[in-house]
């Protein structure tokens, strides 16, 4: 890659013979024979390139392309030329290194505008599309809400959002004598707390990752949905670079954060089905000390979602 200053801004190219291939340009030179004067480009290949500096004569990977006061145009290794030409060079490198962020944050914000119709297009349609994203966010709040799911539901919902554990486990105090005396010399924990329990397996939840702040699918679309508009809005010519910057590293974001929408969406359905919620109300059902009402109310739950 190589990026050039020009009359315009800049310019990118590939081909390293359009460099060397510039009137002004020439392999070799002698650094008692020419004065530094500024740098006009910037090189990374795979492949090394022997430094312009007679005093060096190592190939080099990355470097700077630099004009002298007589004209004279060479290639100059990335440590050579502050080692060759001390403090001004180093500063020169500072400057041109923030004059080619800003072209880049320039040139990744112009690209951005012209995909932002079809982000928009995108995440509406996987807002609009059901399930609907409004419908998937409220679902899985309700799910929480004991006013929606029952206490005990939304105390189990609550805990998969806590845990991250797919596993539901009913755990019931044993009356049986015999079972007591076992799980009491198995397990000290029990000994010490006087009470034996049994662990019952009642199923696995899947994707309970949906719960979580984070992944909250509503917050997802607006967001985004801001931050398109904060891309649309900016203007390239008059910005300030740390407000460029700070957009053009949003537009960088934009497509993975529609792919991370379009998953979760596909995942919060799958979480929201009655079958794949069935161990919750199985616990509560077969639960020693749930009322019946809890078991009915996350039935009427589950029997809500669409």
């Amino acid at each position: 890659m190589i990026f050039l200053r020009t009359e315009n801004g800049s310019e990118k190219v590939d081909d390293w013979a359009l460099i060397t291939s510039r009137p002004t340009f020439v392999a070799k030179i002698a650094k008692g024979d020419h004065q530094f004067e500024e740098i006009i480009g910037y090189y990374k290949f795979k492949e090394e390139i022997h430094c312009g500096l007679t005093g060096c004569n190592q190939p080099h990977q990355m470097g700077y392309i630099v004009k002298t006061s007589s004209g004279i145009e060479t290639n100059i290794g990335n440590k050579c030329g502050k080692n060759e030409f001390g403090v001004e060079f180093g500063e020169n490198v500072l400057s041109f290194n923030k004059f080619m962020q800003l072209e880049t944050n320039r040139e990744i914000l112009s690209s951005a505008k012209d995909k932002c119709d079809a982000w928009q297009k995108n995440i509406e349609a996987l807002r609009s599309v059901k399930p609907t994203i409004d419908y998937l966010s409220f679902a899985i709040e309700k799910s929480k809400n004991s006013n929606f799911s029952g206490r005990l539901g939304a105390a189990e919902i609550r805990l998969l959002e806590k845990t991250q554990t797919s596993i539901v486990t009913l755990s019931e105090v044993e009356t049986d004598k015999k079972t007591r005396t076992i799980l009491f010399a198995m397990n000290k924990h029990m000994r010490e707390s006087g009470e034996a329990t049994s662990e019952y397996d009642m199923g696995k939840v899947s994707f309970s990752h949906v719960l979580l702040p984070e992944n909250n699918l509503r917050n997802l679309f607006v967001s985004m949905n801001e931050d398109i508009k904060k891309i649309r809005a900016i203007d390239l010519s008059t910005a300030p670079s740390p407000e460029i910057a700070e957009v053009a590293r949003i537009a960088d974001t934009i497509e993975e954060r529609i792919k991370q929408l379009k998953n979760l969406k596909h995942q919060a359905g799958k979480f929201l089905t009655k079958k794949n919620l069935m161990p919750i109300a199985n616990k509560i059902k077969y639960s020693t000390t749930a009322e019946e009402i809890e078991f009915q109310n996350f039935m009427s739950f589950l029997n809500w979602l669409k």
